[in-house]
């Protein structure tokens, strides 16, 4: 279908549109979200370094050996149980301000794809509308095998019709037109 224009041009617009539409919606949400984030947020969106300390309670006695300790060498320690400690964490890295990057860069290219398919929705339905056009808008409904809404579809050699006077204007396909076959 891709290979004749003439049925491209009626039923690949719409499903373009949406399709890009939809995919700029999410990254637009996926965006939100991580500048909503209570961390790393919208302050560390491109930092490759961002520590924080995660509270957490130990359930049960934990030993842990400390260097440079008073006596010579290390020196083990008991943690007793239900005792508050903060964890480091950093999420932050390289491949965190890539994938921000990448993400920022999808959501632009997706916004710009969905106003290029509503432009090209818009104009497809105008020429569609428009009588002044000469019967574009019959073209952009030809279906396959057919010629236009009133001629006979089908193989086989087509009757010549008598072609309308050229209307001023914007003519939008000038020239003789090209097919592919399969």
């Amino acid at each position: 279908m891709a290979s004749r224009a003439d049925q491209c041009m009626s039923t690949c617009i719409m499903p373009f549109f949406l399709l890009a539409l939809i995919a700029a919606l999410f990254d637009v949400f996926n965006v939100i979200q991580i500048l909503s984030a209570p961390y790393p947020g919208a302050g560390n969106m491109f930092s490759q370094d961002c520590p924080k300390p995660v509270p957490a309670i130990l359930r049960k006695n934990t030993t842990i050996y400390l260097k440079d300790a008073a006596v010579n060498g290390t020196a083990a320690y008991v943690v007793p149980q239900n005792t508050q400690v903060d964890l480091p964490r950093n999420i932050c890295s390289a491949a965190w301000v890539v994938g921000n990057v990448a993400l920022l860069l999808g959501t632009l290219l997706d916004i710009v794809a969905a106003r290029v398919g509503y432009k090209m929705f818009k104009i497809s339905m105008e020429l569609m509308q428009d009588p002044s056009q000469g019967g574009l808008g019959q073209l952009m409904m030809t279906q396959q095998g057919g010629a236009g809404p009133g001629d006979e579809g089908g193989p086989g050699p087509r009757p010549q019709r008598q072609q309308p006077a050229r209307q001023q204007g914007f003519q939008p396909f000038q020239g003789s037109g090209q097919t592919l076959t399969a």
